[in-house]
């Protein structure tokens, strides 16, 4: 029996034309591409990949990511309904302008490509995601073409919020997407934002996406995003934040669709009177396998941090939650806390937590906390003596476990659909074709 083939590193570079136009400067480009030569795929030896293993993503032959036409019939599927928004599109990580709502003034919300020669933009651009042992944040530092700008400036509020679609359609090639955006909040700037991920095609695609977040002084950001990819998809999602003095980052991080899905999510909160709150919901169904990998790092003192991530996992699905708080020894007056809970609902299932604290200042108040387990026997066979079916009493059981989560959203429309979203899984309902799709446009 022939031993099973698999990407390599060099393969994986060899893959993109050195004639595209690709996002960042020439320079930046090349001390990416030197990142890469010291660098190769993550393994499970690597304390932060120790329960996910990349051999069923790099089993696949891989295509540079082309441009597809969209229609606006098609992109109807993947609005939210009653959201007032501005739209960016991208398809395969190409800017649809004709589809977007751009706007290019002192506010910015548009393709980064728009405004990439702009100092103001390249300042951060490459410079809050790092390349140190991450081969997928240097493999998009170099290859990424194009992404979302938002950039709100000194005192303004985005009077609605900007909703980012992602499309990626591998219908006629194994594709590799490179996404990369920028989201710059100056001082006393408010936004909401979603984004949201979607598939156009049943087959494999990977995307490979970094999101880097500026939060200046006393800004605050809202930031929500779903995870909605086929089934036969592969994603790797990296955001880096930075905060400074009384900014507010809240996060909603909903993922219910992929074969496999990473999200990095580190947060450097590098001034004090700073407030970040990550919520996190995922439902792996099948042989899905979802995993969160957040780290917070506590610099100046004053500050609070809560992280609530919760899955309910189904059939021989895997749910991985890695948490890490760190607090330097200047941050003292730090208050954070982090919880995982996880429902198992059949035997083959299975939920691995790692929450971790490492902190070096004595005057500071932080929790963890997790737990694993199956829907309370008593609970169920209560809920049946008063006549509820038993698959009724379990999807309200699942509804009250969830809930909070849900309800930590603040955009209603945004909200109300993750709430549909999810009260129809629980239901039963499944998407073996494409993942999600919304009911009110099928």
């Amino acid at each position: 029996m022939a031993l099973e083939k698999y990407t390599t590193k060099e393969e994986l570079i060899a893959i993109f034309d050195k004639n595209t136009a690709f996002l960042l400067s020439e320079k930046e480009q090349k001390i990416a591409i030197e990142a890469l030569q010291q660098l190769d795929f993550p393994t499970p030896k690597q304390e932060d990949w120790r329960y996910t293993k990349l051999n069923t993503i790099l089993k696949h032959p891989f295509k540079q990511a082309t441009y597809r036409d969209l229609d606006q019939k098609t992109l109807d599927l993947f609005t939210l309904k009653d959201l007032e928004a501005y739209k960016l599109v991208f398809v395969n990580g190409f800017f649809i302008e004709e589809l977007s709502d751009s706007i290019t003034d002192k506010i910015q919300i548009t393709s980064i490509n728009e405004a990439k020669s702009n100092k103001q933009f390249t300042n951060y651009l490459g410079k809050i995601s790092s390349l140190d042992n991450n081969l997928f944040s240097a493999l998009n530092a170099a290859y990424a073409v194009n992404g979302a700008l938002i950039y709100v400036p000194k005192n303004k509020v985005l009077d609605k919020p900007v909703h980012i679609i992602n499309l990626t359609d591998g219908q006629t090639q194994k594709i590799l997407v490179h996404t990369r955006n920028l989201i710059v909040l100056d001082e006393n700037a408010q936004a909401e934002i979603i984004t949201t991920y979607h598939s156009l095609s049943t087959n494999f695609t990977f995307n490979n996406i970094v999101n880097e977040i500026m939060l200046n002084e006393n800004a605050k950001l809202d930031y929500n995003m779903l995870q909605g990819e086929g089934n036969e998809t592969f994603q790797i999602n990296q955001t880096a934040v930075l905060q400074k003095t009384y900014s507010r980052l809240k996060t909603n991080t909903i993922t219910l669709c992929g074969m496999l899905v990473r999200n990095d999510l580190n947060v450097k909160i590098d001034a004090e009177n700073c407030e970040t709150q990550l919520n996190g919901l995922s439902l792996p169904d099948k042989k899905q396998h979802f995993d969160n990998n957040l780290f917070v790092r506590h610099a100046y003192s004053n500050c609070t941090s809560n992280q609530l991530y919760k899955s309910v996992v189904d059939n021989n699905a895997t749910s991985v939650f890695s948490g890490k708080i760190l607090v330097d020894q200047d941050a003292q007056k730090t208050d954070a806390n982090q919880s995982n809970k996880n429902v198992l609902l059949t035997a083959n299932a299975t939920a691995l937590s790692k929450p971790q604290l490492e902190i070096y200042a004595d005057d500071v108040s932080c929790t963890h906390g997790s737990t694993t387990g199956q829907l309370d026997k008593e609970s169920l066979f209560f809920m049946q003596t008063r006549g509820i079916s038993k698959n009724v009493a379990q999807r309200l059981l699942l509804q009250g476990f969830v809930g909070d989560v849900i309800d930590s959203i603040g955009i209603k429309a945004f909200r109300n659909e993750i709430k549909s979203l999810i009260e129809a899984r629980l239901s039963g309902e499944k998407e073996e074709n494409y993942c999600i799709k919304h009911k009110q446009n099928r």
